[in-house]
């Protein structure tokens, strides 16, 4: 009778441990499920049209942006209805006539994501043209000021300055970015050394999280862990009673 009991316990733990696995791999794969759009047209200011007017740098506008140049008087932010920025998201758009206008956004740490964790990934993309081809635009994410990830510089390829070209990827978060405790964004427009006015814009940022166990999982999987333990105890309390 009391082997029949051990028998028992032994399934029931056995069977916890299962159902703790189980657990653990749902609540893990809900955790990284949606995207989490941190920079878009409608959302912290992707598109730059928080204004309506031609802004010279240096300047910060209402939505967070600062705007920076290399050589004064010749970029900022740009208003255009003339159809020089006919593909982009509104009227707005980032712009340096000479040298090159840097785009500052403090932090897209919010409510909705707190911190960086290793292995989020980041989906990104971004618009530019250029009256000359060779002139660029540069997106970069800064975890910290030592830690700035160069995501990509895409150059207008042609000088129809109707067209923008996008560019996009993919980047994911290493164990350094997480540390760092940050998440701005950098965007530089550069005009080649040959000339022509470059403009940058849409810039779109989200994050899938890596699965993370939420607190309960846990617990589960330590009842799990616990149950394996019995097994073994039981099992090797049975080969000493054999000998």
């Amino acid at each position: 009778m009391e082997n029949h009991r051990q028998i028992s316990k032994v399934r029931l733990l056995g069977s916890t441990l299962a159902g703790a696995i189980g657990v653990l791999t749902f609540v893990s794969s809900a955790a990284s499920a949606a995207p989490i759009i941190l920079m878009s047209p409608s959302v912290n200011d992707g598109s730059f049209e928080s204004v309506a007017s031609t802004i010279q740098a240096p300047t910060t506008l209402v939505s967070g942006w600062s705007l920076t140049d290399t050589v004064a008087n010749n970029g900022g932010l740009l208003f255009a209805t003339n159809g020089v920025l006919a593909g982009a998201n509104g009227d707005e758009a980032v712009f340096a006539d000479l040298g090159q206008t840097t785009a500052t956004f403090p932090s897209l740490l919010s409510t909705g994501y707190t911190s960086v964790h290793a292995s989020d990934v980041f989906a990104w993309s971004f618009d530019v043209n250029s009256w000359h081809a060779a002139s660029s635009a540069t997106l970069q994410l800064k975890f910290s000021a030592s830690d700035i990830v160069t995501l990509a510089t895409g150059t207008a390829q042609d000088t129809n300055t109707a067209t923008f070209v996008t560019y996009s990827g993919t980047y994911t978060a290493t164990a350094t970015d997480a540390a760092a405790g940050g998440l701005g964004v950098i965007f530089k427009v550069n005009v080649d050394t040959n000339g022509g006015a470059v403009y940058g814009d849409n810039i779109n940022i989200s994050v899938t999280q890596a699965a993370v166990p939420e607190p309960m999982s846990l617990t589960m999987f330590g009842v799990g862990l616990l149950g394996t333990a019995a097994v073994r105890s039981y099992r090797r309390r049975r080969a000493q009673i054999s000998l």
